[in-house]
């Protein structure tokens, strides 16, 4: 695992309330994102199937919006996963994440590429 996802996922474990002792985290990204941005990302992209079939429990290996939406609005998804989708949805953090991987050009959908390349 490299250190990169170690820190995340450290970070995820703390979100989730779980216990994590000794920690020392150091910015794992580009300074286009935040901490909590980045955490988000690899949250979604670690959740892809998940939040992927969320709109209409049909999986086509992108997300949208919407998807984002019904994730952060439903009470039937975990805490962490909820306030990932949230980060996504602030701001204009979706279109930058939507043209990370494709050269620039927003399509309104997130692949786990996108997701990937979101944050360095």
């Amino acid at each position: 695992m490299s250190k990169n996802r170690s820190v995340i996922t450290l970070a995820v474990l703390a979100v989730a309330g779980l216990a994590v002792s000794a920690v020392t985290a150091t910015p794992a990204y580009a300074a286009s994102c935040n901490t909590s941005q980045a955490i988000a990302a690899e949250t979604i992209a670690g959740n892809f199937s998940t939040v992927d079939r969320a709109y209409n429990g049909t999986q086509d290996g992108l997300v949208s919006r919407t998807d984002l939406e019904i994730v952060a609005q439903g009470s039937g998804y975990p805490n962490y996963l909820r306030n990932s989708a949230r980060v996504l949805l602030e701001g204009d953090f979706f279109r930058q994440i939507d043209t990370a991987a494709q050269g620039g050009r927003a399509d309104g959908l997130l692949s786990v590429g996108d997701l990937n390349a979101a944050c360095g």
